[in-house]
């Protein structure tokens, strides 16, 4: 059975060699927009095919809906050079055989919201099962932003909602926390007597729940908030009188599945909501633009509100 979920990512620019984000609608001394940026290299992809020679791959959009800061549409890719048997199941038979030069060409729905005074816009992309386009798209976005503002770089992260670490730590079972510091303590490199052993290795203090059993939530469900607003720095989330760490990974078991969440690196937890069960259907098994573009509408008004309030 097919299914259909939205990927959300955030959206920023900053001059290269700083770390501070520019205004998204005013970013360089022209008073540059990267709303008009997106519409420009959109446009560029509505009028002609892209060609990646090198991937093999096809990029084309269909559909382009423009309101206010906001632009929604249907973006096809395919890719070419094998061919590929289409079997007709009514009748048993090969019905055609596709070429190496053609491609077969899926529809996934896209929509960027660039805010008029913010440093941060938001991203949302439609995956198709395994498929997506987040490589394709914003990989060739990149390099359109790299050719016209050579000064200035694109950052793209997945969105992670504050309440799905909640959710994590609500529903899963907390099994294990690793204090990790990424050297070796003095004391014990020196009784090793090897050169190089405090840089070259790494040390862990692992606290584990016993068998069958579970650590309390209240160890880390506050501190783990408090990183995730910016509030408190991995290092001082716990203090521990005798052991110095640089970072913190904690283990979960949710839904009989093993979650190792990083302090250091949050935007690996993936976060896909699947909309399978909401979205309208049209004649060709993909989803209505209509019913998606409302769904995926709704659910970025959510985060708008928490990010931009």
């Amino acid at each position: 059975m097919a299914s259909f979920s939205l990927s959300i990512y955030t959206v920023r620019i900053k001059e290269r060699n700083k770390h501070s984000n520019a205004l998204l609608a005013n970013f360089d001394s022209e008073g540059s927009d990267l709303l008009d940026t997106f519409r420009s290299y959109l446009d560029k992809l509505k009028s002609n095919f892209s060609d990646d020679e090198a991937l093999k791959k096809l990029l084309h959009v269909e559909t382009l809906d423009i309101q206010d800061r906001e632009v929604s549409g249907i973006l096809e890719t395919g890719e070419y050079g094998y061919e590929a048997q289409l079997y007709d199941k009514n009748t048993g038979f090969i019905s055609y055989t596709r070429k190496t030069y053609e491609a077969e060409m899926l529809p996934f729905y896209f929509l960027i919201k660039i805010p008029k005074a913010a440093d941060e816009g938001l991203i949302v992309l439609q995956r198709f099962n395994q498929f997506g386009i987040r490589n394709l798209l914003l990989d060739n976005f990149q390099k359109e932003v790299n050719e016209k503002f050579p000064d200035f770089r694109i950052d793209m992260y997945p969105v992670i909602p504050a309440a799905l670490y909640e959710k994590y730590l609500r529903e899963g079972i907390l099994t294990k926390i690793r204090f990790i510091r990424f050297s070796i303590p003095t004391d014990i490199a020196n009784t090793i007597r090897e050169p190089h052993i405090e840089d070259d290795g790494y040390t862990e203090l692992v606290v584990s729940a016993k068998r069958n059993r579970k650590l309390p939530t209240s160890i880390i469900s506050k501190a783990l908030q408090k990183i995730v607003n910016g509030e408190k720095e991995i290092k001082g989330i716990i203090e521990l009188q005798s052991f110095e760490y640089d970072n913190v990974k904690i283990e979960v078991k949710i839904n009989d599945k093993r979650r190792v969440i990083d302090l250091s690196n949050l935007q690996r937890i993936k976060w896909n909501p699947d909309v399978s069960d909401q979205v309208k259907l049209n004649e060709t098994g993909h989803p209505d633009f209509a019913s998606i573009d409302s769904i995926a509408k709704k659910l970025l008004d959510d985060i708008s509100a928490e990010m931009f309030k």
